[in-house]
């Protein structure tokens, strides 16, 4: 969770909202990128752990669920709207 809140805090000190969407300073990436690879460090770590395994059938729950699926026929439709 340190890594997550670490990424988190980041974006939010380092993205700011223009009138057209977002702007991210190009020197600020690499911040940003620092700590995402933070963040998947902590999950490469947890290969071949007991850890592994719950957080795959987490995501695969989370994924799979009508809520997902509703989120998914959302997108489609929103794809093809006007």
């Amino acid at each position: 969770m340190k890594e997550w809140r670490e990424f988190a805090m980041e974006l939010k000190n380092d993205i700011h909202k223009t009138p057209n969407g977002i702007h991210i300073q190009n020197s600020k990436i690499k911040n940003i990128e620092k700590e995402w690879n933070d963040v998947e460090g902590q999950y490469k770590s947890l290969k071949g752990t007991a850890w592994e395994a719950a957080y795959k059938k987490g995501w695969n729950d989370a994924v799979t669920n009508k809520a997902a699926g509703k989120l998914h026929k959302s997108v489609e439709n929103f794809k093809h709207s006007p």
